[in-house]
């Protein structure tokens, strides 16, 4: 099994990161959705154009404000790691990573989707999914 990959970015990159505006290719969440959750959205990305998300960013949406609370440890994201692997098998082909920064605590979970990840149409009960991974970039704040 390959290593997933963390990365130390600059504040700037980070607060980019923290400013992305979200939609249908891009989302923000925080580390305590629960992983299943957002299997639906990694597997929209997968079926469209891709799509980003990340995962341990926090958002006061009164205020308007998000803020970088990423796990603690790694392994503290295990648990999304195995839902997303039902969906995209670690290997040379994955491209899960962590991201860190001085602007908040922890590490946030990066996983970029392309659109030449699609997924078959069987149904979420099926046991077999098959997938068809094509990003092989590593991190890369130009990607936003």
């Amino acid at each position: 099994m390959q290593a997933i990959s963390t990365f130390r970015l600059t504040p700037q990159e980070s607060t980019k990161i923290l400013s992305l505006e979200e939609g249908h290719f891009m989302d923000l969440k925080s580390k305590d959705v629960s992983p299943a959750k957002l299997t639906k959205s990694l597997s929209a990305f997968a079926n469209a154009e891709g799509g980003e998300l990340f995962v341990g960013i926090d958002e006061d949406v009164r205020q308007r404000k998000r803020t970088w609370r990423g796990f603690e440890r790694i392994e503290d994201a295990n648990g999304f790691i195995q839902c997303f692997e039902t969906l995209f098998p670690l290997g040379s082909e994955c491209n899960f990573g962590f991201l860190e920064s001085s602007i908040g605590s922890g590490s946030v979970l990066d996983d970029p989707i392309t659109g030449q990840n699609r997924l078959d149409n069987r149904p979420p009960s099926s046991p077999q999914v098959h997938s068809h991974l094509g990003s092989d970039s590593p991190f890369s704040p130009d990607r936003f």
